[in-house]
């Protein structure tokens, strides 16, 4: 991440974002309990939110006066009956991890929700 954040800088940006993807019900969570799947040296799993945060936070602190570095998480549903699913969850996450809203779509349109 850090090398990315130096590559933006040097390419003149003044603003990237990091964003991960998260597949429920495809991929394991890494708080499930279960071992972790490796695939080479890419785990099969979803994030590890705080850590992730706390990469991004870290990155901001030493950086933020150079460019501003945002952070996003995205999901998507594989089966229309996962439409939705864990979105209440997700958002006491974000809200325990600082975020101070997240953002769902209708009919391609952003729609923001305060946490």
């Amino acid at each position: 991440m850090e090398q990315v954040v130096r590559d933006a800088i040097a390419g003149g940006m003044d603003e990237i974002c990091f964003t991960d993807h998260v597949d429920y019900g495809i991929k394991q969570d890494w708080d499930c309990g279960k071992p972790i799947l490796y695939r080479g040296e890419e785990p099969l799993a979803n994030v590890d939110y705080p850590v992730y945060i706390a990469r991004i936070k870290e990155l901001q602190e030493k950086y933020g006066e150079r460019i501003r570095i945002k952070i996003g998480i995205g999901s998507d549903s594989h089966k229309a009956e996962h439409l939705g699913a864990y979105i209440k969850e997700a958002g006491y996450l974000l809200k325990e991890l600082g975020f101070p809203y997240f953002c769902t779509y209708e009919k391609q349109q952003p729609v923001f929700h305060g946490l």
